[in-house]
């Protein structure tokens, strides 16, 4: 036997007093909106607290349940209120799938029980309650009695009475016209089809309306009772109570006995779909349909059995969009959580035995594989395609096709007349082979297992159920070969220091074996394209369209796991006649320039006093080695801990030691590193390995600087540059005119942030954008400061910038009165509606639809007004200023626009966390109303 401990993932009513941390765990919980696909879903059970009727304790039995036999005129009969007794209690249950449950019994001063049985579903906050409607209805807040009345709209959630599966029963004498024993039916009041008024249920502070406590959780809501048979309305009623002492529920999970009566499923397709499930047979209340409803990617819904034993007897269909699947409910085959039938998962249920169901278990692959749940690891979004070996039943091999995320899953199934996907299939990102998967059984397959830049997630086989997760990684070498008949498949990793554009070409027949982006660090797989699906004699690699390696694919040199060619290295791969390759033994590599563990001294040419040098590490000092260096170096060779060095007592810059930058090079004020020495004790200096002068082996700016080499040209001064966003000093010293400084970033990821401040002698000169939004590297030119070099976070070095890259200025031009016409670049998602004119509550003047990045648009609307507000799907990103008293042109001398959140352009005037340089528009054109033209030229 299993036990389930139930995880509190989505309770957010539960803020009582007495409950601290179930308070703790309300603050996690509400941080995540999305349903988790555990085994079963997180329970808390809470006791039901009569109310006290405040303000009519006097004249009203404190009570729970009010049940009125004459359409609400017997308010003050206090017989009709129901109440908890040694015997007869109620309890509240709320489940992380959004739904609820009132169950128990309750009793009222003539002895009439009535046992509840009432299901809340589709919570929301206040928020999406008073947003959503029913009947062109919004929800609403209904507030009453002494709680009620001081009770907040923003403290509740709100649920709906599900009225397809909330009953009440009442037993003894209950009053005229109340049948004993007799089961009855429960549905919302009031009705908002028929109503003017649609308050659902409201749970929170002050919840149960009609008691003293204005702060204590309760609850309220209002039903109609009606007969299940004819439908017919018959009495009202009112839930109105405390809830308190709350506790997480333990269960244990048995295997499926008799019949299913409870299952939580979820919708895991790609779009809104209508989902409608069936029983076999008709239910009690004369109806197959268990559910019917509109569904959304990843939505969960419950469903209740409906036969005379409250099961679903022995299958179910579940209709999407009219296709079905069916699920087996009289535990004649396994079910539980994990199972997948198509877009339909099971989260959680029960059967006969009132235990919840545990999860599905896997086993080995058996029979083919007939459904898979990919996870896709590129870079960038892509269409995908997957491709069967052979055709389907419908005479198709494709069995799946698709714009998909990065880092999104996708699901297919089998194709052929078994439901299975054949031995093989073939995944193409935009149609261009990744990798192949064999799903014939042969070799492992399961949760786990790495191909390309996919993961599988899960999947099943024709005969064994759910795969059990692998953990054979590419190339193990597992029942490997030496490398017969040419080589088929590689299996690489590219060891750049950036992400590149990386094609491998087989040599004999120019056939393209591999074409994608790869990012570095990555492993990749590719399969050869000649006729006998070999890779040829040899494969030729381009990075970024440069020829970079030559691999021979012969099998006439040694080939496997752990070869090394150039900035790649095979991690696995099979020849045509001996299978898997097996690793080949990789001889020692030259120490000489590796760093390994960190840095433990550094050397650098000096012409000053060694007394006049220091460090903020304690445990590294300064040496004079009598040659034009110094060297400074830790006390117990341990690693230098990343240290502020001083001259004169300034700051020039920070010392990277972790190995993650080469440091050779780089000056320091008056100083410049000649050599470092690694933990390992491998030497890196100037004679025996070569530093990285700026621009080679570099790349494009990317996720922000982590490093500037500048020289300063102004007069000899006091030099002092913080990061804009956090405030921190990373460089403070006194520098003459020509000499070469380094700064390094100190934020929480190595980086300078969005922007750094220059100040010269305490009065600030100069920003230079570090986010890379605007082009910087060797080359650019920011007053009196050049840069010589610098690296970034994800793109290592940068690259030298041209003078003739720099995009143009805006240019002088006159504007006299208001613009009338004006072009913007735009920079936000791709395929947006742009709206423009001069009310910023959405009447627009001009509109384009499917707009993508980079496009200009072109205005002219004339004069109407001082602002252009411009919208992107809706909603107003950009203020732009029109009576020529700003300067627009090119963003960046406006001190009146806004002009967006979303791109990257300039924003001077922007707030936001990211600044300046988020900008969604960027004005490239006006012209005003006596006809002067200002335009500006856009770098490609």
């Amino acid at each position: 036997m299993k036990k389930i401990i139930f995880t509190l993932v989505g309770i957010s009513f539960l803020i009582f007093s007495c409950q601290n941390e179930l308070l703790d765990l309300q603050e996690s919980s509400i941080q995540s909106e999305s349903f988790s696909s555990s085994p079963q879903s997180g329970v808390v059970e809470c006791k039901v607290i009569d109310a006290d009727r405040a303000p009519f304790g006097d004249r009203q039995p404190a009570a729970n349940l009010w049940w009125s036999l004459n359409g609400g005129n017997d308010y003050f009969t206090t017989s009709t209120y129901f109440s908890s007794s040694e015997d007869h209690k109620l309890n509240f249950i709320e489940v992380d799938d959004n739904t609820a449950r009132i169950i128990g019994s309750t009793i009222n001063e003539k002895g009439c029980v009535v046992e509840v049985d009432v299901r809340l579903i589709n919570k929301k906050n206040w928020d999406d309650w008073s947003t959503s409607t029913i009947n062109g209805i919004p929800g609403n807040h209904k507030k009453e009695g002494t709680a009620g009345n001081a009770s907040q709209s923003g403290d509740m959630n709100f649920y709906v009475i599900d009225s397809e599966n909330s009953t009440l029963k009442a037993t003894g004498t209950c009053g005229t016209g109340v049948e004993s024993g007799k089961i009855y039916g429960l549905e919302q009041r009031p009705d908002p089809f028929t109503q003017s008024d649609n308050f659902g249920a409201h749970v929170g502070p002050g919840g149960a309306n009609y008691d003293s406590n204005k702060g204590a959780i309760g609850l309220s809501t209002w039903g109609w009772i009606f007969d299940l048979d004819t439908k017919e309305r018959l009495w009202k009623m009112d839930f109105n109570f405390l809830i308190d002492e709350c506790k997480e529920i333990e269960e244990e999970c048995k295997d499926c006995e008799g019949n299913v009566t409870e299952l939580t499923l979820q919708y895991n397709g790609t779009e809104d779909a209508y989902i409608e499930v069936k029983t076999k047979d008709e239910g009690v209340n004369g109806s197959k349909i268990v559910f019917e409803g509109n569904v959304g990617p990843g939505g969960t819904f419950t469903i209740y059995g409906n036969d005379e034993n409250g099961t679903f007897g022995d299958e179910i269909k579940v209709y999407v969009d009219g296709d079905y699947v069916k699920i087996k409910t009289d535990c004649s085959e396994d079910i539980g959580p994990g199972l997948i039938l198509e877009d339909i998962e099971v989260i959680s249920g029960k059967s006969t035995n009132g235990a919840y169901l545990c999860p599905k278990a896997c086993d080995e692959c058996e029979g083919k594989v007939n459904n898979l749940t990919l996870q896709y690891n590129g870079a960038e979004d892509a269409n995908i395609r997957v491709e069967t070996k052979k055709d389907g039943e419908n005479g198709e091999k494709v069995v799946f096709e698709g714009m998909v995320e990065a880092g999104a899953e996708f699901s297919f199934v089998g194709n052929d007349k078994k439901g299975t996907l054949g031995t093989e299939i073939t995944i193409y990102v935009n149609d261009v082979v990744n990798t192949k998967i064999h799903t014939s059984c042969s070799q492992p397959i399961g949760p786990g297992l790495m191909s390309g830049d996919f993961e599988v997630i899960s999947g099943s086989s024709r005969e064994g159920g759910d795969l059990c997760p692998v953990d054979t990684p590419p190339g193990s070498g597992d029942d490997c070969n030496e490398c017969k008949g040419k080589v088929t498949r590689l299996d690489l990793t590219y060891n750049g220091t950036s992400d590149a554009l990386v094609q491998v070409v087989q040599k004999k027949d120019n056939l393209i074996a591999f074409d994608s982006n790869v990012m570095a660090g990555d492993t990749f797989t590719f399969y050869g394209k000649d006729d006998k699906g070999t890779l040829g004699t040899e494969i030729i690699i381009y990075v970024n369209g440069f020829e970079a390696q030559r691999i021979h694919t012969s099998c006439s040199d040694p080939i496997g796991a752990g070869a090394v060619f150039g900035d790649f290295t095979v991690e696995g791969g099979a020849s045509r006649e001996g299978g898997e390759l097996c690793p080949v033994d990789v001889p020692p590599t030259n120490t000489e320039c590796e760093c390994n563990g960190g840095i433990v001294s550094v050397t650098f040419t000096y012409s000053g006093d060694v007394n006049d040098l220091s460090s903020d590490d304690d445990d590294a000092s300064f040496t004079d080695n009598g040659n034009g260096t110094v060297t400074l170096a830790t006390f117990d060779g341990d690693k230098l801990s990343n240290p502020e060095i001083f001259v004169n007592g300034n700051n020039v810059g920070e010392i990277h030691a972790s190995c993650s930058d080469n440091i050779l090079g780089l000056s320091y004020g008056d100083l410049k590193v000649v050599e470092y020495v690694d933990k390992d004790g491998n030497v890196t200096s100037v004679d025996g390995c070569s530093q990285l002068p700026p621009g080679d082996d570099c790349s494009e700016c990317d996720g922000k600087i982590t490093r500037l080499d500048l020289q300063y040209n102004g007069s000899g001064s006091s030099i002092e540059i913080t990061q804009k966003k956090d405030g921190q000093v990373v460089y403070d010293g006194s520098v003459s005119s020509g000499a070469e400084f380094t700064i390094n970033g100190k934020d929480d990821k190595g980086t300078l942030g969005t922007e750094i401040i220059i100040k010269i002698d305490g009065v600030e000169n100069q920003r230079i954008h570090t986010s890379c939004s605007v082009e910087i590297g060797a080359g650019s030119i920011f007053g009196d400061f050049a840069v010589l070099g610098g690296a970034s976070r994800n793109g290592g070095e940068l690259c030298p910038v041209e003078p003739d890259d720099t995009p143009p200025a805006s240019t002088e031009c006159d504007c006299d009165g208001k613009i009338v016409k004006m072009s913007v670049e735009y920079s936000g998602p791709n395929g947006a509606t742009i709206t423009v004119g001069d009310d910023e509550d959405g009447n627009n003047s001009k509109s384009w639809d499917n707009v993508q990045k980079g496009t200009i648009l072109t205005a002219e609307l004339g004069d109407i007004g001082n602002w252009w507000y411009w919208s992107v799907n809706g909603t107003v990103e950009a203020a732009i200023h029109t009576s020529c008293s700003d300067d627009i042109l090119g963003n960046v001398n406006a001190h009146k626009s806004t002009f967006g959140n979303m791109g990257i352009y300039d924003d001077p005037e922007d707030d936001d966390e990211n600044s300046r340089n988020d900008g969604t528009f960027l004005v490239t054109y006006h012209k005003d109303g006596k006809g002067n033209e200002c335009s500006l030229d856009i770098a490609a």
